[in-house]
Protein backbone atom coordinates (compact mmCIF):
# COMPACT_ATOMS: atom_id res chain seq x y z
CA UNK A 1 0.00 0.00 0.00
CA UNK A 2 2.99 2.63 0.69
CA UNK A 3 4.64 1.51 -2.69
CA UNK A 4 1.25 2.37 -4.20
CA UNK A 5 0.88 5.56 -2.66
CA UNK A 6 4.35 6.31 -2.94
CA UNK A 7 3.87 5.39 -6.70
CA UNK A 8 0.49 7.67 -7.16
CA UNK A 9 2.40 10.83 -5.44
CA UNK A 10 5.47 10.48 -7.24
CA UNK A 11 3.01 10.53 -10.61
CA UNK A 12 1.17 13.23 -9.47
CA UNK A 13 4.31 15.48 -9.13
CA UNK A 14 4.98 14.56 -12.46
CA UNK A 15 2.03 15.61 -13.84
CA UNK A 16 2.17 19.03 -12.09
CA UNK A 17 5.33 19.88 -13.71
CA UNK A 18 4.59 18.82 -17.15
CA UNK A 19 1.17 21.27 -16.44
CA UNK A 20 3.44 24.17 -15.75
CA UNK A 21 5.14 23.44 -18.71
CA UNK A 22 2.31 22.82 -20.69
CA UNK A 23 0.34 25.98 -19.13
CA UNK A 24 3.72 28.53 -19.96
CA UNK A 25 3.64 27.43 -23.63
CA UNK A 26 1.90 29.44 -26.28
CA UNK A 27 1.35 29.34 -29.89
CA UNK A 28 1.80 32.56 -31.69
CA UNK A 29 -0.99 32.92 -33.29
CA UNK A 30 -3.77 36.11 -33.61
CA UNK A 31 -6.65 36.24 -35.13
CA UNK A 32 -8.25 39.90 -36.39
CA UNK A 33 -11.53 38.87 -36.33
CA UNK A 34 -11.73 36.81 -33.27
CA UNK A 35 -9.95 39.56 -31.10
CA UNK A 36 -12.73 42.01 -32.44
CA UNK A 37 -15.67 40.01 -31.67
CA UNK A 38 -13.82 39.48 -27.75
CA UNK A 39 -13.90 43.13 -27.60
CA UNK A 40 -17.41 43.51 -28.44
CA UNK A 41 -18.75 41.28 -26.67
CA UNK A 42 -16.55 41.42 -23.17
CA UNK A 43 -18.43 42.17 -19.76
CA UNK A 44 -16.70 42.85 -16.57
CA UNK A 45 -19.44 40.28 -14.50
CA UNK A 46 -21.15 37.72 -14.91
CA UNK A 47 -23.89 37.87 -17.27
CA UNK A 48 -25.64 35.30 -18.53
CA UNK A 49 -27.98 35.74 -21.56
CA UNK A 50 -32.08 35.78 -20.81
CA UNK A 51 -32.22 32.71 -23.34
CA UNK A 52 -29.99 30.72 -21.64
CA UNK A 53 -31.72 31.21 -18.16
CA UNK A 54 -34.60 30.35 -19.33
CA UNK A 55 -33.77 27.03 -21.54
CA UNK A 56 -30.78 25.42 -19.54
CA UNK A 57 -31.07 23.89 -16.95
CA UNK A 58 -27.17 22.37 -15.89
CA UNK A 59 -24.98 25.99 -15.94
CA UNK A 60 -21.09 24.53 -15.90
CA UNK A 61 -18.00 26.03 -15.21
CA UNK A 62 -14.68 24.87 -15.39
CA UNK A 63 -11.14 25.82 -12.76
CA UNK A 64 -8.01 24.87 -12.35
CA UNK A 65 -7.72 24.41 -8.86
CA UNK A 66 -5.35 25.96 -6.61
CA UNK A 67 -6.23 29.67 -8.01
CA UNK A 68 -7.56 32.06 -5.42
CA UNK A 69 -10.53 34.33 -7.56
CA UNK A 70 -12.12 30.41 -8.41
CA UNK A 71 -13.89 30.83 -5.38
CA UNK A 72 -14.34 34.40 -5.76
CA UNK A 73 -15.81 33.72 -8.83
CA UNK A 74 -17.72 30.28 -7.68
CA UNK A 75 -20.08 32.44 -5.00
CA UNK A 76 -20.55 34.77 -7.60
CA UNK A 77 -22.28 32.63 -9.93
CA UNK A 78 -23.72 30.68 -7.16
CA UNK A 79 -25.80 33.97 -5.70
CA UNK A 80 -26.08 34.95 -9.21
CA UNK A 81 -27.99 32.11 -10.48
CA UNK A 82 -29.82 31.85 -7.18
CA UNK A 83 -31.12 35.48 -7.01
CA UNK A 84 -32.19 35.70 -11.00
CA UNK A 85 -33.27 31.43 -11.59
CA UNK A 86 -34.30 30.72 -8.35
CA UNK A 87 -31.41 27.78 -8.66
CA UNK A 88 -30.76 26.00 -5.47
CA UNK A 89 -28.53 22.59 -5.95
CA UNK A 90 -24.76 22.95 -6.53
CA UNK A 91 -23.18 19.48 -7.30
CA UNK A 92 -19.55 19.74 -6.04
CA UNK A 93 -16.10 17.98 -6.78
CA UNK A 94 -16.03 16.49 -3.57
CA UNK A 95 -17.59 12.99 -2.21
CA UNK A 96 -21.29 12.34 -1.97
CA UNK A 97 -20.13 11.83 1.94
CA UNK A 98 -18.43 15.02 2.49
CA UNK A 99 -20.94 16.84 0.59
CA UNK A 100 -23.75 15.57 2.70
CA UNK A 101 -21.67 16.91 5.82
CA UNK A 102 -20.98 19.99 4.04
CA UNK A 103 -24.48 20.57 3.77
CA UNK A 104 -25.64 20.38 6.71
CA UNK A 105 -22.73 22.92 7.85
CA UNK A 106 -24.76 24.91 5.06
CA UNK A 107 -28.26 24.29 7.04
CA UNK A 108 -26.85 24.86 10.33
CA UNK A 109 -23.67 26.73 10.57
CA UNK A 110 -22.27 24.00 12.73
CA UNK A 111 -18.39 25.02 12.37
CA UNK A 112 -17.20 21.73 13.59
CA UNK A 113 -19.00 19.85 11.13
CA UNK A 114 -16.80 22.30 8.10
CA UNK A 115 -13.89 21.51 10.50
CA UNK A 116 -14.10 17.90 10.23
CA UNK A 117 -14.58 17.72 6.66
CA UNK A 118 -11.54 19.65 5.86
CA UNK A 119 -9.55 17.48 7.73
CA UNK A 120 -10.47 14.96 5.40
CA UNK A 121 -8.47 16.68 2.27
CA UNK A 122 -5.29 17.80 4.03
CA UNK A 123 -2.73 17.53 1.12
CA UNK A 124 -4.71 19.00 -1.36
CA UNK A 125 -6.18 22.03 -3.23
CA UNK A 126 -9.40 21.94 -1.56
CA UNK A 127 -7.93 22.29 1.72
CA UNK A 128 -7.77 25.76 1.62
CA UNK A 129 -8.16 29.10 3.49
CA UNK A 130 -10.24 30.40 0.43
CA UNK A 131 -12.51 27.06 0.41
CA UNK A 132 -12.85 27.51 4.08
CA UNK A 133 -14.23 31.11 3.82
CA UNK A 134 -16.23 30.05 0.67
CA UNK A 135 -18.28 27.83 3.09
CA UNK A 136 -18.43 30.13 5.38
CA UNK A 137 -20.02 33.24 3.30
CA UNK A 138 -22.00 30.59 1.99
CA UNK A 139 -23.60 29.74 5.13
CA UNK A 140 -24.27 33.34 6.00
CA UNK A 141 -25.74 33.95 2.03
CA UNK A 142 -27.99 30.97 3.05
CA UNK A 143 -29.27 32.42 6.23
CA UNK A 144 -30.50 35.52 4.29
CA UNK A 145 -33.14 33.05 2.11
CA UNK A 146 -36.25 32.09 2.36
CA UNK A 147 -36.63 28.39 3.12
CA UNK A 148 -37.80 28.02 -0.53
CA UNK A 149 -34.84 29.40 -1.81
CA UNK A 150 -32.08 27.98 0.32
CA UNK A 151 -29.25 26.71 -1.36
CA UNK A 152 -28.38 22.70 -1.35
CA UNK A 153 -24.89 21.20 -1.80
CA UNK A 154 -24.59 17.75 -3.10
CA UNK A 155 -21.51 16.01 -3.76
CA UNK A 156 -21.25 14.76 -6.94
CA UNK A 157 -16.98 12.90 -7.03
CA UNK A 158 -16.52 9.54 -6.20
CA UNK A 159 -15.45 8.83 -2.73
CA UNK A 160 -11.78 10.17 -2.17
CA UNK A 161 -12.03 9.41 1.55
CA UNK A 162 -12.78 6.53 3.73
CA UNK A 163 -13.12 8.62 7.03
CA UNK A 164 -15.71 10.84 5.39
CA UNK A 165 -17.97 7.73 4.53
CA UNK A 166 -17.80 6.65 8.19
CA UNK A 167 -18.25 9.90 9.52
CA UNK A 168 -21.70 10.29 7.46
CA UNK A 169 -22.41 6.76 8.19
CA UNK A 170 -22.05 7.54 12.13
CA UNK A 171 -23.76 10.95 11.46
CA UNK A 172 -26.83 9.29 9.55
CA UNK A 173 -27.34 6.19 11.21
CA UNK A 174 -26.74 7.07 15.09
CA UNK A 175 -24.10 4.04 15.34
CA UNK A 176 -20.88 4.06 15.34
CA UNK A 177 -18.98 1.97 13.07
CA UNK A 178 -15.29 1.30 13.56
CA UNK A 179 -14.31 -0.04 10.23
CA UNK A 180 -16.23 1.89 7.19
CA UNK A 181 -15.90 -1.20 4.71
CA UNK A 182 -18.17 -3.30 7.20
CA UNK A 183 -21.15 -1.80 5.36
CA UNK A 184 -20.05 -3.42 2.11
CA UNK A 185 -21.96 -6.73 2.61
CA UNK A 186 -24.85 -5.52 4.51
CA UNK A 187 -28.86 -5.01 2.69
CA UNK A 188 -29.82 -1.19 3.44
CA UNK A 189 -33.15 -0.59 2.22
CA UNK A 190 -32.53 3.46 2.44
CA UNK A 191 -31.27 4.75 -0.80
CA UNK A 192 -28.29 6.94 1.01
CA UNK A 193 -27.18 4.20 2.71
CA UNK A 194 -27.40 2.27 -0.63
CA UNK A 195 -25.47 5.24 -2.33
CA UNK A 196 -22.71 5.49 0.13
CA UNK A 197 -22.21 1.48 0.11
CA UNK A 198 -22.05 2.12 -3.70
CA UNK A 199 -19.21 4.60 -3.29
CA UNK A 200 -17.36 2.85 -0.57
CA UNK A 201 -17.53 0.12 -3.53
CA UNK A 202 -16.08 1.81 -6.06
CA UNK A 203 -13.47 4.01 -3.76
CA UNK A 204 -11.74 0.29 -3.90
CA UNK A 205 -12.49 0.07 -7.44
CA UNK A 206 -10.97 2.92 -8.56
CA UNK A 207 -7.86 3.32 -6.46
CA UNK A 208 -7.24 -0.23 -7.09
CA UNK A 209 -5.73 1.28 -10.85
CA UNK A 210 -6.72 4.60 -10.92
CA UNK A 211 -8.31 5.09 -14.32
CA UNK A 212 -9.08 8.39 -14.94
CA UNK A 213 -12.13 7.30 -18.11
CA UNK A 214 -13.48 5.66 -15.27
CA UNK A 215 -14.39 8.33 -12.94
CA UNK A 216 -16.26 10.03 -15.55
CA UNK A 217 -18.40 7.32 -15.84
CA UNK A 218 -18.42 6.99 -11.85
CA UNK A 219 -19.48 10.48 -11.55
CA UNK A 220 -22.23 10.23 -14.30
CA UNK A 221 -23.72 6.94 -12.28
CA UNK A 222 -23.36 9.01 -9.00
CA UNK A 223 -25.76 11.85 -10.46
CA UNK A 224 -28.51 9.38 -11.25
CA UNK A 225 -28.63 8.12 -8.00
CA UNK A 226 -28.41 11.99 -6.69
CA UNK A 227 -31.75 12.75 -8.84
CA UNK A 228 -33.44 10.16 -7.92
CA UNK A 229 -32.65 10.75 -3.83
CA UNK A 230 -33.26 14.54 -4.75
CA UNK A 231 -35.64 15.18 -7.40
CA UNK A 232 -33.85 18.57 -8.78
CA UNK A 233 -34.25 19.79 -12.07
CA UNK A 234 -31.37 22.48 -12.37
CA UNK A 235 -28.07 22.90 -11.07
CA UNK A 236 -24.61 24.56 -11.11
CA UNK A 237 -21.43 23.09 -10.67
CA UNK A 238 -17.26 24.28 -11.00
CA UNK A 239 -15.19 21.27 -12.17
CA UNK A 240 -12.03 20.58 -12.73
CA UNK A 241 -11.59 21.36 -16.49
CA UNK A 242 -11.02 18.17 -17.40
CA UNK A 243 -14.57 17.50 -16.65
CA UNK A 244 -16.30 20.28 -18.65
CA UNK A 245 -16.32 19.77 -22.09
CA UNK A 246 -19.25 19.18 -23.42
CA UNK A 247 -18.06 17.34 -26.82
CA UNK A 248 -15.00 14.92 -27.34
CA UNK A 249 -11.92 16.71 -28.53
CA UNK A 250 -9.02 14.52 -30.52
CA UNK A 251 -8.45 12.69 -27.36
CA UNK A 252 -11.58 11.09 -27.20
CA UNK A 253 -11.87 11.59 -23.31
CA UNK A 254 -15.53 11.69 -22.32
CA UNK A 255 -16.10 14.36 -19.92
CA UNK A 256 -18.60 13.87 -17.26
CA UNK A 257 -19.87 17.04 -19.04
CA UNK A 258 -20.05 15.38 -22.21
CA UNK A 259 -21.65 12.06 -20.42
CA UNK A 260 -24.19 14.09 -19.07
CA UNK A 261 -24.79 15.80 -22.11
CA UNK A 262 -25.11 12.44 -24.35
CA UNK A 263 -26.76 10.10 -21.60
CA UNK A 264 -30.14 9.41 -22.53
CA UNK A 265 -31.06 8.60 -19.03
CA UNK A 266 -30.25 11.91 -18.08
CA UNK A 267 -32.18 13.97 -20.07
CA UNK A 268 -30.00 17.08 -20.57
CA UNK A 269 -28.79 17.41 -24.11
CA UNK A 270 -28.83 21.07 -25.28
CA UNK A 271 -29.58 21.38 -21.64
CA UNK A 272 -26.24 22.67 -20.05
CA UNK A 273 -24.38 25.59 -20.27
CA UNK A 274 -21.00 25.58 -20.40
CA UNK A 275 -18.20 28.77 -19.32
CA UNK A 276 -14.92 27.55 -20.31
CA UNK A 277 -11.93 29.50 -17.94
CA UNK A 278 -8.62 30.92 -18.71
CA UNK A 279 -5.57 32.30 -16.45
CA UNK A 280 -3.41 34.46 -17.56
CA UNK A 281 -0.15 36.16 -14.93
CA UNK A 282 -1.76 33.92 -12.16
CA UNK A 283 -0.47 31.70 -9.14
CA UNK A 284 -1.88 28.07 -8.82
CA UNK A 285 -1.22 26.35 -5.29
CA UNK A 286 0.15 22.69 -5.88
CA UNK A 287 0.39 20.28 -3.01
CA UNK A 288 2.88 17.56 -3.07
CA UNK A 289 3.82 14.67 -0.23
CA UNK A 290 7.37 14.37 0.65
CA UNK A 291 8.32 11.20 3.57
CA UNK A 292 4.80 10.96 4.16
CA UNK A 293 4.39 15.33 5.14
CA UNK A 294 1.95 17.35 3.24
CA UNK A 295 3.63 20.36 1.75
CA UNK A 296 2.30 23.25 -0.89
CA UNK A 297 4.02 25.35 -3.25
CA UNK A 298 3.45 28.33 -5.81
CA UNK A 299 3.81 28.60 -9.25
CA UNK A 300 3.33 31.00 -11.11
CA UNK A 301 1.45 30.54 -14.95
CA UNK A 302 1.73 33.12 -17.64
CA UNK A 303 -1.25 31.51 -19.79
CA UNK A 304 -3.46 28.43 -19.96
CA UNK A 305 -4.39 29.54 -23.70
CA UNK A 306 -2.62 28.04 -26.64
CA UNK A 307 -3.12 31.64 -28.69
CA UNK A 308 -2.03 35.14 -28.26
CA UNK A 309 -5.41 36.63 -28.50
CA UNK A 310 -6.72 36.58 -24.60
CA UNK A 311 -3.14 38.77 -24.30
CA UNK A 312 -5.36 42.05 -25.69
CA UNK A 313 -7.04 41.93 -22.33
CA UNK A 314 -5.68 42.69 -19.23
CA UNK A 315 -9.15 43.09 -16.83
CA UNK A 316 -9.18 40.94 -13.85
CA UNK A 317 -12.19 39.38 -14.53
CA UNK A 318 -13.86 39.12 -17.93
CA UNK A 319 -16.71 36.97 -19.65
CA UNK A 320 -17.02 36.72 -23.41
CA UNK A 321 -20.31 35.20 -24.63
CA UNK A 322 -19.17 32.94 -28.09
CA UNK A 323 -23.26 32.86 -29.08
CA UNK A 324 -23.56 36.20 -30.33
CA UNK A 325 -25.16 36.31 -34.09
CA UNK A 326 -21.74 37.53 -35.40
CA UNK A 327 -19.73 34.86 -33.47
CA UNK A 328 -16.60 33.08 -34.95
CA UNK A 329 -16.73 30.99 -32.55
CA UNK A 330 -19.96 28.77 -33.10
CA UNK A 331 -19.03 29.32 -37.27
CA UNK A 332 -15.75 27.35 -36.60
CA UNK A 333 -13.46 25.55 -34.36
CA UNK A 334 -11.71 28.44 -32.67
CA UNK A 335 -9.45 25.98 -30.28
CA UNK A 336 -7.48 28.25 -27.26
CA UNK A 337 -7.34 24.61 -24.68
CA UNK A 338 -3.89 23.42 -24.90
CA UNK A 339 -4.09 19.80 -26.24
CA UNK A 340 -4.79 19.73 -29.75
CA UNK A 341 -8.60 19.43 -31.42
CA UNK A 342 -8.84 18.55 -34.98
CA UNK A 343 -12.41 17.34 -34.96
CA UNK A 344 -14.83 18.88 -37.32
CA UNK A 345 -16.80 20.69 -34.94
CA UNK A 346 -17.12 24.20 -33.62
CA UNK A 347 -15.72 26.24 -30.18
CA UNK A 348 -19.82 26.54 -29.04
CA UNK A 349 -19.86 22.38 -29.25
CA UNK A 350 -18.03 22.16 -26.10
CA UNK A 351 -18.58 25.19 -24.38
CA UNK A 352 -20.59 28.92 -24.84
CA UNK A 353 -18.43 30.93 -22.98
CA UNK A 354 -14.97 31.91 -21.80
CA UNK A 355 -13.97 33.64 -18.66
CA UNK A 356 -10.22 35.22 -18.52
CA UNK A 357 -9.02 35.90 -15.13
CA UNK A 358 -6.12 38.02 -14.92
CA UNK A 359 -3.34 38.37 -12.35
CA UNK A 360 -5.02 36.05 -9.63
CA UNK A 361 -2.75 34.94 -6.11
CA UNK A 362 -2.39 31.63 -5.09
CA UNK A 363 -4.69 29.79 -2.75
CA UNK A 364 -3.47 29.81 0.73
CA UNK A 365 -3.13 26.32 2.67
CA UNK A 366 -5.06 25.79 5.29
CA UNK A 367 -3.95 24.87 9.16
CA UNK A 368 -6.82 24.03 11.82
Amino acid sequence: MQCKKFLVNCLFIMGMLTLIVLLNKKESIVNAEEINYLKNNAVSSIQITEKDLIEKKAFIVSENHGIEDNTIMKYQFITYLNQVKNLRYILYEISYSSGYLLNEYLQTGNESILKQVFSFYKGSTFYTKDEYTFFQKLYNYNQSLSFDKKLILIGVDIEHSLKSAKTLYNYYTGEEINDINEILDLKFTDLLLQFLQKNVANFHRFYENIVWQEREKMMLENYLCLKAIYKFETFYAQLGARHCLRDIASDNYQSFTYLLNTDELVNLTGKIVVFNVFYKDSKILEPYQFNNKFYYRSNLISSTYQTNNLDEFSERFLLFNLNSESSPFNKRLVWYNLFKNNELKVTTDYYDYIILINNSNAQVPLEI
